[in-house]
Formats: structure tokens, C-alpha cells, sequence
């Protein structure tokens, strides 16, 4: 045993985070080469985190449900997913003292201040950043890269990406150009704008909020268009969410997709999650799980991502790729957790929220 291990976890439903120290074991057999321990510099927090991970894939008004799942499998556990730090000890990969970046599988949590991360999970860290901007980047970085590399075909693809000024949405933006993609549209409202065609290098903007009704919106959608791939980062099973009806809107709508646009959203109802979770060995075609094949709930994979952060690592080093943060807070406290999962959830957040330890 060697030192304490404080961390940040999710309290009973209902109750708010809590701060919790737990011994640090060193011992040769715990931290075997598959893991590498990791020093935790900073860490990335996303709206997963601020749903207590499982509260978007419910009802929701199945309220006793989420109580009782929550209680079930997210009491107790250690909140967040992205972080960036320094390798602690000695591994066959990493050298003590390498700067890296990665994910933790879920319900282990990369809120303290050491992580034991699966080596398929982790990468070195982009030399280009600070590592409160490497740890911005895991969680969207490999959803854009996932969603989107498979099916852009450079110089042809034509890519419309909703919310391109949220965390995943405009690290996308960034993808689909990295990627080749033909020319990248995205919807997103007047304050972003600037940020969006600045920060983000994206071809053509439509601004929601100005235009009030969704006729307006179809009708710049179908000027830039028509689409061959649609990554939507803004519907959810939300109410607010679903307000806009982007997936019904552009699929009922001539000259806005292709004949055979592939349609992903981050989000949906809880029956689209299952539907999701089916979908991820790839052992049941896609026409057998979904209603509609061109449309699907995007689920980010996390084992086996070491190649695709070294990628993204790749576009960063080379001035393709950065992430933006929009706050980060000081300090390893239940406090900065929740006041952080507060601004995520007020879906106003332009870019990232990172905790520095």
C-alpha cells in the first residue's frame, strides 16, 4: 500500500456527488501490464456524467425505475469517463513521467486523483495541447471518429452535423474536414456562429434562432444540401430535446438527404438504446434492428480505442483537431463536479467542461 486515492462518486438517486478516499494499492499483482496507473492531471466532463450515465437511456417518467437502477449500478461509483494525466509507473508501453490521454470503462470513473486504465484505453498524450485540453478530447473525439470515419468518402461525402458548437458536435465539425468530407453544414444558433466557422473551419452555417419556423430552417438545409451523412448531437429522449424534431423533419423533407443518407443520432428513446446495444457485437444486420436502417442511435465503443486516440492525437499534432473549453474548474471537489454537471446540463456549454486536480 502506498498513499490514498481521493475520488468523486455519485451519491444514492436523488442525492448530490460525494468526495470519498480509498487506499492506492501498488502492489504487482493489482497493476498487472494490462492497466497502466496514471496520475490524473485533469478531467473531461461530459453530459453522460451529468445524466449519471444511465438516466438518457430510461423513461422519463419512469421515475421508481431510474431510482432503483440508479441505486443499483450508479450508487457508490466514481463519476467521469475522459482524463489526462502521467503515468505513475512502469509499463511495457509507457515510460514513467509519458504524458497521456484516454478513457476509463464505465462505472469505474476517472474523477480522482489516480486511474488504473486499461491499456487498449489509452494513448499518448498530443504534445500540441495542454492536458486540461487533452482530457476535453477522448470521449467526443473517438464518438466523431467512430461515427464518421467508416462512412466519409473523402472529396464526395456531403456532412450535415446538428449542434456543431456542443462538446461532440464541434470536435465533429473537425473530424468530417480531417476526413475530406465534400463540404460539412452545421445547424447551430447566432451566438455560436463565429465560433463554428472560426474555431471549427465548417462550410456552411444555418442559425436555428433566427429562423422560427421550421420552414426557414428546411429551406437553408435543402440550399446546402442534399446530405450523405447526418450525425445529430442534439436529439435525445429529453422533452427539450425533441422539440425540433430534426429526425422526422429532414427525413419527411425532399432534397434534404440522399437516397441512401445514413441518419446517427446521440440520443433517443429508451427502446432505441436496446436497439443500440444490439447493434454493437455487429453480429445481426442493421435492417434486422432498427425500423428504419438509415437511421440509428450512434453508442461509443470504449475497449480496443487506443488506435483511434492515436489518430486523433495524429490530427492534433497536425493542426486538424482542438478542442475548445469553455470553463474549467480548480480543484478535486464535489462542488466543482456538481456546479460543472449544472453548466452541462443548461445545454448552453460551447465546447468542454474540464475539472483541473
Amino acid at each position: 500500500m502506498r498513499g490514498s486515492n481521493q475520488g468523486i462518486y455519485f451519491g444514492s438517486f436523488g442525492q448530490p456527488v460525494y468526495e470519498k478516499t480509498v487506499p492506492l494499492n501498488h502492489s504487482n499483482t493489482l497493476w498487472s501490464n494490462r492497466k497502466v496507473l496514471v496520475k490524473v492531471v485533469a478531467v473531461g466532463l461530459n453530459p453522460v456524467d451529468a445524466k449519471f450515465v444511465i438516466r438518457d437511456k430510461l423513461g422519463f417518467d419512469w421515475k421508481r425505475t431510474r431510482r432503483w437502477l440508479h441505486n443499483l449500478l450508479i450508487r457508490d461509483t466514481r463519476v467521469g469517463f475522459d482524463f489526462a494525466g502521467i503515468v505513475d509507473q512502469s509499463h511495457p508501453q509507457f515510460e514513467i513521467g509519458t504524458r497521456v490521454y484516454g478513457t476509463m470503462p464505465p462505472l469505474q470513473g476517472s474523477c480522482g486523483e489516480y486511474v488504473s486504465v486499461p491499456v487498449h484505453q489509452i494513448a499518448e498524450a498530443p504534445q500540441s495541447l495542454s492536458l486540461e485540453e487533452c482530457a476535453a478530447l477522448p470521449l467526443v473525439g473517438l464518438t466523431a471518429w467512430q461515427a464518421l470515419s467508416p462512412c466519409i468518402i473523402p472529396g464526395h461525402s456531403n456532412v450535415l452535423i446538428i449542434g456543431g458548437s456542443g462538446g461532440t458536435g464541434h470536435v465533429a465539425i473537425q473530424v468530417a474536414k480531417a476526413l475530406k468530407a465534400k463540404k460539412v453544414t452545421t445547424i447551430c444558433s447566432t451566438s455560436n456562429i463565429d465560433f463554428v466557422r472560426e474555431w471549427c473551419g465548417v462550410d456552411h452555417i444555418i442559425d436555428y434562432s433566427s429562423s422560427q419556423r421550421n420552414d426557414d430552417i428546411l429551406k437553408e438545409l435543402i440550399r446546402y444540401g442534399p446530405y450523405d451523412i447526418v450525425l445529430d448531437c442534439v436529439t435525445s429522449g429529453h422533452p427539450n430535446d425533441l422539440e425540433a424534431n430534426y429526425p422526422t423533419l429532414l427525413q419527411n423533407t425532399p432534397d434534404v438527404l440522399t437516397e441512401d443518407a445514413l441518419y446517427q443520432r446521440l440520443g433517443g428513446e429508451w427502446y432505441d438504446w436496446i436497439r443500440a446495444g444490439l447493434a454493437r457485437p455487429n453480429i445481426l444486420p442493421h435492417n434486422w434492428i432498427w425500423r428504419n436502417p438509415q437511421e440509428r442511435l450512434f453508442w461509443i465503443k470504449f475497449p480496443y480505442s487506443q488506435s483511434a486516440l492515436n489518430i486523433l492525437t495524429q490530427m492534433v499534432d497536425s493542426g486538424q483537431l482542438k478542442p475548445k473549453i469553455q470553463k474549467v474548474y480548480t480543484g478535486l471537489t464535489s462542488t466543482n463536479v456538481e456546479d460543472a454537471f449544472v453548466d452541462i446540463l443548461s445545454r448552453r456549454v460551447r465546447g468542454k467542461i474540464v475539472l483541473k486536480l
